[in-house]
């Protein structure tokens, strides 16, 4: 009986101790909390309720707090996990389930190092041998988490995770390629981000899987460190597949949709802004210890309302929406952007200011076939511009200089310094040459706004490789230039009294081959179209464009060609204006070594002018030693046609060179030989005084004629003068416009 009532006190004292040992347990647990937190850096930790159950394994604790330097640094309302203690006996930790709801941590970074929910983190672990030699597994079987909030105050981030829901099931280290779902919902910055997918964190590589949703996050505050000055939201919803190695290696791949909203981004010297930019396809960055940091990807860019504007000199791009398709590589070790695909942009425009004219204006541009080795390497299958404009004037009523409804080139290829265009073939071209009242041609106007965009470019454009200091100049070849279709170039000129325009619409106009890199090799020119109302004009021959000065030899042949408009020009220039009249030309010029030579003949076809008796009048009748109108009706015929040869020659290049005084100089010249070349053929062989009196450079105002001689006191012709007066006849035939005034002399010996 003793030994029992013993046996029971002893059970008594064993329940009494471990019913107070229980009891006192959370009150420990309670302790060590505070303690281990206010060894690791905490300032005040409060506990509110710790609640263990050893037989079940669960443990609860509500209301902790801990605060660092008067700040919350931590805050948990309550959390719940769940041991399975038969899982000790094989060296595993396994939680059946753990869950936290209203949680807060803020991560931030001080002098001593980085803290944790104010808690200091250690600088470094060591890891006892015994671990190593008998490590224990880590698992749990469902976590999930609500209602959270995680603040990042770093150096580089400022910014708050907040965390709706996160739920993670079957993540154990003894089976490190088992994957374990997970699947978060929360908002960084108030952007929601969604995650649904699966980790591997014991595997190797650790991996995580998944798809990821991001509506409108501010990537300005997040990549300051890395991008400075940069506004943008950032889009996505793809899927995401991250890889590392225990050796740092790591791939992270992207498929999927990832775009930026709202995004401007300013650099020293050039702003870049949109209101969208989209990628769709596939993203892979990789590096390892074998290979370098790469980039490589396959998919479709989008864009909308582009804008780019460099400050000096002042550059304006703009761009509708573009379209790129294709691949794209870039590796670290060599420094080289690798793009090969397709490009389409709308509605381009260029400009030097914000209120200025376009320099250049494309509805449509798309290039396709592009490969792009690095910045010295690039070519074009095929280039197509759509109703593209260059020398726009700041009046929308005034015509640009140049309009092209559709531009073919290519292929095309650009190598270190070498352009290759390819064929040029265009469609609905209309070039308008203008001159205002002031005397400024629209030419002018285009060559302003080019001067405008030269200079250097932003400072990131400036570490592409460009020629080096005393190379030799780049090289351009094309392949050929076709003018399709009906061409439209009109010549307007509001600097002259009347104004003056003539249009010509082309049948044909092609070039050939060109190439900077020949200078002495000739380049065909072939143009014929309709000029004017009734006119028509065909050019050929070849040109030297790239020679110094450049050259050409061509025939030019005009037919049918109003006179009357042209009276602008002849009557400042030449002193007479033309009333009617239709002009048939041949022209065969050539311009070599800066130096024109050649002759025109000229039809002209019942001409009527009026003289303006001016200073330019007075000019041309020196220089032909005869009125214009008398020179004029000696070459006209009986259908009022005058046939007249034109020297051509002259320097242009030459400082004193003057239009209007070589225009002068070579028409009377060859009214001059013309007129006098005719009489003397049709008086031949009584034309003496004539030709005396051409080659004398005699200063006459008319033609003296050989005189008709008779015999002394008598009225009889000779054989001789009737020859004489026969051809005379034929000439008053021929010609209606001339008339012959006679005199007659008498001598004292014909009395």
């Amino acid at each position: 009986m003793l030994c029992r009532k013993k046996a029971l006190l002893f059970a008594a004292i064993v329940l009494i101790l471990a019913g107070g040992l229980l009891a006192a347990l959370p009150y420990a647990l309670q302790y060590a909390l505070r303690s281990w937190s206010l060894q690791h850096g905490a300032d005040q930790v409060a506990v509110e309720n710790v609640d263990f159950n050893p037989f079940t394994g669960r443990l609860a604790l509500s209301g902790v707090r801990i605060a660092f330097a008067g700040d919350t640094t931590f805050s948990l309302n309550t959390l719940s996990m769940k041991m399975a203690w038969g899982a000790l006996f094989s060296k595993r930790f396994l939680l059946n389930e753990l869950s936290a709801d209203g949680w807060h941590i803020r991560i931030s970074a001080s002098r001593e190092g980085l803290r944790v929910g104010g808690l200091l983190l250690p600088q470094g672990a060591k890891t006892s041998t015994a671990m190593e030699d008998k490590p224990w597994g880590l698992g749990i079987d469902r976590l999930q988490l609500a209602n959270g909030r995680i603040a990042l105050r770093l150096p580089q981030i400022n910014s708050q995770l907040a965390i709706r829901h996160l739920q993670l099931q079957t993540l154990v280290a003894w089976s490190p390629d088992r994957p374990a779902a997970l699947k978060l919902a929360a908002r960084i910055d108030g952007t929601p981000l969604d995650f649904r997918g699966e980790i591997r964190p014991f595997a190797a590589p650790r991996q995580l899987q998944g798809r990821l949703k991001i509506k409108g996050l501010a990537l300005g505050p997040l990549l300051a460190t890395v991008v400075s000055d940069l506004q943008a939201k950032l889009q996505m919803d793809a899927t995401v597949d991250v890889r590392l190695s225990p050796q740092g290696a790591y791939r992270i791949q992207q498929s999927g949709r990832l775009g930026l909203r709202d995004f401007a981004w300013q650099t020293p010297g050039a702003r870049i802004r949109g209101q969208q930019l989209a990628w769709q396809g596939r993203l892979q960055l990789a590096q390892s210890a074998a290979a370098p940091l790469a980039l490589k990807g396959q998919g479709k860019l989008t864009g909308q309302g582009l804008h780019g504007i460099r400050e000096k000199p002042a550059l304006l791009l703009s761009n509708g929406d573009f379209s790129w398709q294709g691949k794209v590589g870039w590796q670290q070790q060599d420094q080289i952007l690798r793009l090969t695909g397709d490009l389409e942009l709308q509605q381009v425009r260029l400009k030097t200011a914000a209120q200025q004219p376009d320099v250049l204006k494309l509805d449509v541009l798309a290039l396709q076939g592009i490969d792009v080795q690095g910045a010295d390497r690039i070519s074009v299958s095929a280039l197509t511009a759509r109703r593209w404009e260059m020398g726009a004037a700041a009046q929308q009523a005034v015509s640009p200089l140049v309009r092209v409804a559709v531009l073919h080139a290519g292929p095309m290829a650009y190598t270190g310094q070498d352009f290759d265009l390819g064929m040029l073939e265009l469609s609905g071209l209309d070039l308008r040459l203008q001159r205002n009242r002031q005397g400024q041609w629209n030419t002018e106007r285009l060559r302003a706004q080019l001067q405008a965009l030269q200079g250097h470019g932003p400072e990131w454009n400036k570490s592409s490789s460009g020629p080096p200091t005393g190379s030799s100049p780049g090289t351009l070849r094309i392949g050929g230039i076709v003018v399709q279709k009906a061409a439209h170039l009109v010549f307007q000129d509001e600097g002259v009294r009347p104004s003056f325009s003539l249009s010509l619409q082309t049948d044909r106009f092609e070039i050939g081959a060109l190439n900077s890199a020949r200078p002495q090799q000739p380049t065909a020119v072939q143009l014929s179209g309709r000029l004017g109302q009734h006119g028509r004009l065909a050019i050929r021959g070849s040109i030297w464009p790239f020679s110094a000065p450049p050259g050409f030899k061509v025939q030019a042949d005009v037919g049918a060609l109003e006179l009357y408009p042209l009276s602008s020009y002849t009557a400042p220039a030449l002193g007479f204006r033309l009333r009617s009249g239709t002009l048939d030309a041949r022209a065969k010029i050539a311009a070599r070594q800066g130096k024109l030579d050649g002759r025109m003949k000229l039809t002209i076809r019942e001409l009527d002018l009026t003289s303006l008796n001016n200073e330019q009048t007075a000019k041309l009748t020196g220089l032909l030693n005869m009125p214009l109108d008398l020179a004029l009706n000696v070459l006209r015929d009986d259908h009022n046609t005058i046939h007249l040869q034109l020297p051509v020659s002259g320097n242009p290049a030459a400082p004193d060179f003057d239009f209007s005084d070589a225009l002068n100089q070579a028409l009377a010249v060859g009214l001059k030989q013309g007129a006098m070349s005719y009489l003397s053929m049709m008086l031949q062989p009584y034309g003496t005084i004539i030709s005396v009196a051409k080659f004398a450079g005699e200063q006459i105002t008319r033609l003296r004629l050989d005189p008709v001689v008779f015999a002394s006191a008598t009225a009889q012709l000779t054989d001789q003068a009737r020859d004489y007066l026969d051809h005379v006849a034929r000439v008053l035939a021929a010609r209606p416009q001339v008339a012959i005034k006679l005199c007659g002399i008498a001598v004292s010996a014909d009395r």
